[in-house]
Parts: C-alpha cells; sequence; structure tokens
C-alpha cells in the first residue's frame, strides 16, 4: 500500500469524519492541539484510513483518539502514525508518550484492538483518568461569596504576566497546561486569578474555540477559594457569551479534579498508558 502521512489542519474535519465519532478533531481549534493522517492513494484519490488526535503539553504527547479503518487494521497504518508520534515528542524534547482510553472506546470498530495494541509495545504504565464532559454554561450552578477575583482582561498587561509567572510555577495545579503554554490562546475575559494582598491564592484559565469554552487550568489553595474562581468565571462568560455556550471539561490526571467533578456531579474514568520517549528511541535504534 502506498500511504501518506500528513498533518491535519481544522478544515480537515470533515475529510476524517468517518474515522472521528466523537469529534476529537476539534482539538485543532486549541492551542496545544494536533492531529495526524493516513491516507491511501489509490489512483488520483487520496482515501483517509487511519487518524491519530493528540494534544501536547509541557512533558507530554498524549494520544487522545488512534483509529484505523477495520479494511486496513494489521496492515502497519497505526504502527506508523505511533512512530510519528514518538518522533515528534522527541523533537519537541517530551520525556512521555501517553495514550488515553474511555469506555465508550470499546464500541468502536476502528479501535477495536487500539489498547492491545498499545499495550503489547512499550505503554505499560497504567492509570486512571478523568473521561471529557460537555454541559451547558447556564447548567453550572455555583454559588460562592465572590472576593479577591479578578478578571485578567481588568489587570495591567505587567500585572497579568506576573499571575501567569506565579501559576506556572505552581507544581500541584490540576490540567496538564501550564499558563506559559496557554498564553497565545487564553481568553483574558473569562481567566480570573484570586489574590490577596501580595498572595496568589488561585487562577482558573480558560479559551474558546467553536462555540466551546475549554477551562485549561485551575489552581486553588481551598475549595472557597475554587468555587469563587468558577463562580467569577460562569459569571463573566454568561455576560460574553450568554447561557447557550458549552462547556467542555478536559481531565488528564490520575484522579479526577474535584472542582470539575462537583460541577458535574460524578467523573466518568477511563485508562491512561504511558510509555517513555527514551525507551522508545532505544527500542526503534535495535
Amino acid at each position: 500500500m502506498d500511504i501518506q502521512y500528513v498533518k491535519c489542519e481544522k478544515e480537515d474535519r470533515g475529510f476524517f469524519r468517518f474515522l472521528d465519532p466523537y469529534e476529537k478533531l476539534r482539538v485543532l481549534s486549541l492551542p496545544f492541539g494536533f492531529a495526524m493522517g493516513a491516507l491511501l492513494e489509490e489512483g488520483d484519490k487520496l482515501i483517509p484510513v487511519g487518524l491519530l488526535v493528540a494534544s501536547v503539553s509541557d512533558e507530554s504527547f498524549i494520544t487522545e483518539w488512534l483509529a484505523v479503518s477495520p479494511d486496513h487494521q494489521w496492515s502497519g497504518i497505526g504502527e506508523g502514525l505511533l512512530y510519528r508520534a514518538f518522533k515528534i515528542a522527541s523533537d519537541l524534547g517530551l520525556e512521555t508518550v501517553q495514550a488515553v482510553f474511555l469506555p465508550e472506546y470499546e464500541k468502536e470498530i476502528a479501535l477495536k484492538h487500539a489498547k492491545i495494541y498499545f499495550e503489547e509495545r512499550l505503554f505499560k504504565k497504567k492509570i486512571e483518568a478523568g473521561a471529557d464532559e460537555d454541559m451547558m454554561l447556564a447548567d453550572i450552578k455555583v454559588s460562592a461569596s465572590i472576593k479577591d477575583c479578578q478578571l485578567l482582561s481588568d489587570m495591567t498587561s505587567g500585572d497579568r504576566r506576573k499571575c501567569l509567572e506565579k501559576l506556572s510555577g505552581i507544581e500541584n495545579a490540576t490540567y496538564t497546561f501550564s499558563p506559559h503554554t496557554l498564553l497565545p490562546g487564553l481568553d483574558s475575559d473569562i481567566s480570573v486569578v484570586c489574590q490577596n494582598k501580595n498572595t496568589l491564592e488561585g487562577g482558573l484559565l480558560s479559551c474558546v474555540a467553536d462555540y466551546t469554552i475549554y477551562p485549561l487550568y485551575h489552581y486553588a489553595r481551598s475549595e472557597a477559594v475554587s468555587d469563587s474562581l468558577i463562580a467569577t468565571a460562569v459569571a463573566a462568560a454568561n455576560k460574553k457569551y450568554g447561557h447557550n455556550m458549552s462547556v467542555s471539561f478536559m481531565m488528564r490526571q490520575p484522579e479526577p479534579d474535584e472542582a470539575v467533578s462537583k460541577i458535574l456531579g460524578q467523573t466518568s474514568l477511563g485508562t491512561m498508558l504511558t510509555a517513555s520517549v527514551k525507551e522508545f528511541k532505544r527500542y526503534s535504534d535495535e
């Protein structure tokens, strides 16, 4: 087979729809999104037969979706996509490549053997990871006394930069992506920080793409601060966008994020497998 591997753009979402039933390619609208497609050449036509969708954090290349057309499984296409994922991770200086599997994926024919495929290779470490969840902005109900919270858009550029630098140095913040990584895509009108005098109590940073709000960074020193951040962000988002906007929570942590779980009621869990980029380089060189 003559296969081409190409980087996907937002405009390619319709072309790969057969391989993307959960619309994972919408991650291309976000600053950390990445996707690669495998195309089969048949005469003068290119037929999509494989798709890898990922998000790139400061430390890892996270494979959100790897699907191969049922008629072309076990033909090396998945291997080719995965090899390129490791190559990109290596070029970016990342330490790991991770693969996410959510419960609903088990029924997908194009993903039928994917988990076994990963486990038979270098993906050994298993942890539970929060599943993606979507809900309407109007359905988020958080009552809190809003105090010491400030939108990034109400701050001077210097103060905003200082806050983001402080947030980027906090190791126990939830979500994978640091403020430094997200800076180009942040919506400062709905991103909130909480400060008490000179102490940074917390931050909730979001961006907007495809009529959807993505909370991408969360840190709070207490549950009360967390509630204040969420309440402030929800009020600002309602004012700017209206309550018909949807909110998408992308959770890629070893344990469910308590703040998001509180909003959603319950968080479904999937499996995350992790492989070392260094180990893959040794394996591929042998």
